[in-house]
């Protein structure tokens, strides 16, 4: 399989270097000349720009996983829903169709109250976050390409792991909300999932099999630590969302981390190993 990873950031880069070492051919597209992951062909272009975006490689599958130049409404509709179209363009001027694979986020769905969300829930957000990110799932598909999205909670793993200096330090506080992620092994394998498979729905919800309260995340870690539990602050209902993973699942997906424990858990032996 020849695969566009268009996005080079934490998931591209590291999506990059999983699929070379299986035996893709592997083109990172970036808009800095920067070396490419390990085993991975590097390409300079800017998803904003068409004109840089003449002359890509003939590929089977693409992997949208930019970052927006700003975090505002126009910077997502730069990136996200603008730089989206160039590239679906591009390459379906060309007469051919890809399996496109967007990376999206669960910040598509805005529910505050504690409620459960999977793929059924309609994306009705009002920020603009939630309304550039839903908007740039359909691009593909307008353009003809076979596109599925992803919507990934927070994604951690090495190299993002700062609930544990913050708790180790007694910076963290906890607020009254639930809290969806997902570690970004298992972001990477979601992806390499997707791209493999036959007849894939529309969209899925790329979290862990457990959605959890801010101050079960961080006391659990604490014990671990060694240190007292993190201040409260706030009160009341918890806020936020429940997300759901089970279309996931049913597709054959099997979590390497299926909770925060087993991903916190791993960080928090490499931590001990490294103070040893």
């Amino acid at each position: 399989m020849r695969v566009l990873v268009a996005g080079c950031g934490y998931v591209g880069a590291r999506l990059a270097e999983v699929s070379a070492a299986a035996g893709a051919t592997v083109f990172a597209l970036r808009r800095s000349q920067v070396a490419p992951p390990a085993g991975a062909r590097g390409l300079r272009a800017d998803l904003t720009d068409p004109a840089s975006l003449r002359g890509l490689p003939e590929v089977d599958a693409v992997v949208f996983a930019p970052t927006p130049d700003a975090r505002d409404s126009a910077g997502y509709a730069k990136t996200y829903v603008d730089g989206a179209n160039n590239l679906a363009r591009e390459l379906i001027e060309r007469g051919r169709a890809v399996r496109w694979i967007h990376v999206s986020s669960t910040a598509v769905y805005e529910s505050e109250a504690g409620e459960w969300v999977d793929e059924s829930t309609p994306c009705a957000g009002e920020g603009f976050r939630a309304r550039r990110l839903f908007e740039s799932e359909a691009v593909a598909a307008a353009h003809g390409h076979r596109s599925v999205a992803l919507r990934l909670g927070g994604i951690y793993g090495p190299g993002r792991a700062g609930i544990l200096r913050r708790v180790a330090s007694g910076e963290a506080r906890v607020r009254p909300r639930y809290t969806n992620r997902i570690h970004l092994e298992d972001a990477v394998r979601a992806i390499a999932h997707l791209l493999k498979l036959e007849s894939p729905a529309d969209c899925y919800v790329g979290v862990d099999r457990e959605p959890a309260l801010e101050a079960t995340v961080l006391d659990w870690v604490a014990e671990r630590l060694g240190v007292s539990p993190p201040e409260r602050e706030g009160g009341g209902a918890p806020r936020g969302k429940r997300c759901r993973s089970d279309r996931l699942l049913a597709s054959g997906f099997e979590f390497r981390f299926p909770s925060f424990r087993e991903g916190y858990g791993a960080l928090l032996l490499k931590r001990s190993r490294r103070s040893a």
